[in-house]
């Protein structure tokens, strides 16, 4: 084997070991009700997302991505519904299982025939999709943005942002300094962009938030936390 296929290898495996995340065809929506796909989500986007306390649907800000790299090629499972939906994720990443009263998150991998997704309808009401069918497929391409709140609203279907740490409250803990980089650094800039371009007090919309493509790999952040974490968390607690 060549020197670059074995460059090539050993990155996939590592990022398969690090990033649980979507293919480029999953859509999201955004405020205006328009899907878009992963592959043309950028970071500072507001898309669909769920707040796990008031059990309501929001629309929360993409702060960075966990994990994107349009080229690369890792194996999924494809999750069939009883409604119709397929959503595509990889095995580590968290789904959360159960009803609206009781849910609890679990890795991809684990999720059975039978069991019980959140599911979001168009007129922002939430219900119970049965898992039909599970496949697993090759693509190219993965995706993982994180949104303030850690959940994301995928074809409809209600998921993590994390994978690997089998708990959404720790792993939302864990991520808690790069949310507050990013709110810090929104403040600035609302406060710096007036400055800068003072028409914009006359103006009815000013920008909230620069938009910028992710960059290519696993997150510096994430690959730091997932590799500690085997060290500070119980085995049954990380992949």
């Amino acid at each position: 084997m060549c020197i670059e296929a074995v460059y090539e290898s050993t990155k996939s495996s590592q990022a398969a070991k690090y990033g649980g995340c979507f293919t480029g065809e999953d859509t999201v929506t955004t405020p205006n009700g328009v899907k878009k796909s992963l592959s043309e989500l950028q970071i500072g986007e507001k898309i669909l997302s769920f707040d796990t306390s008031s059990k309501k649907l929001v629309f929360s800000e993409v702060i960075l991505f966990l994990d994107y790299d349009p080229l690369q090629k890792r194996k999924f499972l494809t999750i069939f519904l009883a409604s119709g939906r397929t959503f595509t994720v990889t095995s580590n990443h968290l789904l959360l299982v159960g009803n609206l009263k009781y849910t609890r998150t679990v890795y991809a991998e684990k999720v059975k025939i039978g069991d019980s997704l959140l599911v979001s309808k168009s007129n922002g009401t939430i219900f119970e999709d049965n898992v039909l069918e599970i496949k697993t497929v090759m693509k190219t391409g993965v995706y993982a943005p994180l949104t303030q709140v850690g959940t994301i609203v995928v074809n409809d279907m209600i998921a993590s942002c994390y994978a690997t740490i089998d708990s959404q409250y720790l792993a939302h803990w864990a991520f808690l300094p790069l949310r507050l980089v990013w709110n810090i650094k929104q403040n600035l800039y609302s406060l710096w962009y007036p400055v800068k371009k003072p028409s914009v007090i006359w103006s009815r919309v000013s920008p909230l938030v620069t938009l910028n493509k992710p960059s290519i790999g696993v997150h510096w952040y994430a690959k730091i936390l997932y590799t500690t974490a085997s060290y500070f968390l119980p085995s049954h607690l990380h992949k």
